[in-house]
């Protein structure tokens, strides 16, 4: 191993060791997410993007009291493939193909259930929790060699994305036999709405547990978007804003690291709706999204992404941070 290297790894060693962790005040609290939402609002401005419309992001599409095992399962199998390089190989769930998706009524994700459980329409039909019991059973039960040969055959695989497919499938036949832990989607709803909020972590811990491919942030991502409001998703944007203005302990270990910006977060939240009215309050989804949206510029439902580079649209946003929270 060369100087060079050894040098770096100690720099990043003593960094980690020395990092003092900080505390916010209630008031600081407040101006962490009105900076936050004034960077967001500079970005709206001049991209000239309808303000009404941003308001959406701050609610998930699904509410707990619709959540069937279908919706559960597919859920989690949408989550699944958002892991890493999954994204553009499986094309389940990529938000570049949001419109796509509508205008096909779903069609992809029909044609690959389809092709490695051979039931029609299993994303686009709905079905009540008893019918759609005997599909989890057969998805449980997937070969994922033959399921990948359908998938080649139907001419639904591009490329060579054989490992990433396999990975998935394998999420695929996980995610089926969690899902069948339950007994309806309302008895999952209860089970994970009866953790405590001062353990909420053990939520995503349980998924990553039982599914292959979802780690602790998929686990987050599925949740809050089934409509559990009060998880984030400690995904970079989220991981390097809080670690760089050391609202939350840096890791070698990434499910470390991704546990103590989890914790950070949902205790920010917290300290922020300590100073307001409760029809003010803000839910930890609508935090993990202003920042989402600040650091990313990814304003998917109106098709826009700001040019300015991920890299530099988050340095700018914990700028900004670093200087009003001092």
């Amino acid at each position: 191993m060369s100087k060079k290297v050894n040098q770096s790894q100690t720099k990043k060693k003593n960094k980690l060791e020395s990092q003092q962790i900080r505390q916010l005040s209630k008031q600081q609290a407040q101006i962490f997410l009105k900076t936050c939402n004034a960077f967001l609002a500079d970005i709206i401005q001049k991209e000239k993007i309808d303000l009404d419309s941003i308001q959406h992001y701050f609610q998930p599409t699904s509410n707990l009291e619709e959540i069937t095992l279908q919706s559960l399962f597919l859920r989690l199998i949408s989550s699944a493939a958002n892991a890493n390089m999954l994204s553009n190989v499986i094309e389940f769930a990529d938000r570049k193909n949001r419109e796509k998706e509508i205008s096909q009524e779903g069609s992809r994700k029909d044609r690959i259930l389809e092709a490695i459980s051979g039931h029609k329409e299993l994303a686009t039909q709905s079905f009540t929790d008893e019918e759609f019991k005997p599909y989890l059973r057969t998805l449980s039960e997937l070969d994922v060699e033959t399921a990948f040969t359908n998938l080649k055959e139907k001419a639904l695989v591009k490329g060579d994305g054989k490992v990433l497919w396999y990975r998935w499938l394998n999420s695929v036949k996980d995610a089926a036999a969690f899902t069948m832990r339950y007994e309806t989607g309302e008895t999952f709803v209860q089970h994970f709405n009866a953790i405590s909020p001062d353990f909420l972590f053990a939520g995503p811990l349980i998924i990553q547990r039982y599914i292959i491919g979802i780690g602790f942030a998929l686990a987050c991502d599925a949740l809050k978007e089934l409509g559990f409001t009060q998880y984030v998703k400690p995904d970079t944007h989220i991981n390097d804003v809080f670690i760089e203005l050391n609202l939350a302990k840096a890791s070698k270990d990434n499910l470390s690291k991704q546990l103590n910006v989890f914790d950070a977060a949902i205790a920010l939240v917290q300290k922020i709706n300590s100073s307001l009215p409760l029809e003010e309050h803000i839910t930890a989804y609508e935090l993990d999204k202003i920042i989402w949206l600040c650091c990313s510029g990814k304003f998917y439902k109106e098709g826009i992404t700001i040019h300015d580079g991920k890299r530099d649209l988050k340095e700018k946003l914990i700028e900004r941070l670093r200087n009003n929270l001092t």
